[in-house]
């Protein structure tokens, strides 16, 4: 008979899967506030660590009986709400990502994920940080009500739509039509990666809609900010499958009880990790 690989039972009724982010999530605080949950933090890239239901009681000290077996996977911040909701179990990812790959909108709480077989179980309150809409400097758009007539005129000027990069293409959606009151045919959104700051000095966008968290970036770039903020703050949340909190309740509230007390640990030696660093010359 093969050697069960563990990829048998990765799917089977009975494991909880836990999607932990790589990245400045982890490296910015979750990492020393998971400690407190006594289990491991996978690494990125590798294959996910398998915890049996034995070890998890004999040696984590988690209640006896209610999984069979944890899955440790270490995914990128961007994929993990549709990892939870795609294919089950608990997941920390920044309320951004959370809400733009959900399509939770900015006027609704994260209740609203609940319709969606999703549950917001804990917000972290780590690493606090701003989503916003930018401009290059030299373009003169200090406030809202001037975007909707830079958008027009460029439109115009171009002949075409205005660019738009940004990691969040439901949120740039929301902000532009919803907030700034600009025609959706007038703009088009250019998905990134990461590192979408440089867009426009590089001649790849007009503007950003982007996440920062102290504004340092921005300013590096040339960039300045407009109010209203999309979303401030947002910060790491736990989610979880609504079937898979319903099958294994007992295990994802000890672990709920475990990041608080992490939490709380953390804070008592890294109290600025909690604190809102955007500085206001991004608005100036």
């Amino acid at each position: 008979m093969a050697e069960n690989t563990g990829r048998d039972y990765i799917n089977q009724e009975g494991t909880l899967k836990i999607y932990l982010p790589d990245g400045h999530l982890a490296d910015g605080g979750l990492r020393d506030i998971w400690k407190a949950t006594r289990l491991p933090y996978p690494k990125p890239g590798k294959h996910p660590i398998f915890v049996e239901s034995k070890e998890l009681h004999k040696e984590y000290g988690f209640p006896k009986n209610h999984v069979d077996r944890l899955v440790l996977v270490c995914r990128r911040p961007h994929n993990i709400p549709d990892s939870v909701k795609n294919f089950g179990g608990l997941g920390v990812s920044g309320e951004d990502f959370i809400r733009d790959r959900l399509g939770v909108p900015i006027d609704e709480n994260l209740e609203y994920m609940q319709r969606l077989g999703v549950l917001e179980v804990m917000d972290l309150g780590c690493r606090p940080a701003t989503i916003l809409a930018a401009f290059p400097r030299d373009d003169d758009v200090y406030d809202a009500e001037e975007v909707k007539g830079f958008i027009e005129r460029v439109a115009e000027i171009r002949r075409g739509k205005v660019r738009v990069a940004s990691e969040f293409p439901v949120i740039t959606r929301y902000a532009l039509v919803e907030m700034f009151g600009v025609p959706e045919a007038m703009f088009e959104t250019i998905k990134t990666d990461g590192k979408t700051e440089g867009y426009p000095s590089s001649g790849d966008s007009e503007l950003i809609i982007d996440v920062a968290e102290s504004g340092g970036q921005l300013l590096e770039n040339g960039l300045r900010a407009v109010r209203p903020e999309i979303i401030r703050p947002t910060t790491p949340r736990v989610i979880v499958r609504t079937d898979i909190y319903t099958a294994h309740e007992p295990v994802v509230k000890e672990l709920e009880n475990r990041l608080q007390r992490g939490i709380r640990s953390y804070k008592r030696t890294n109290s600025e990790a909690f604190r809102d660093k955007l500085s206001e010359e991004v608005f100036a």
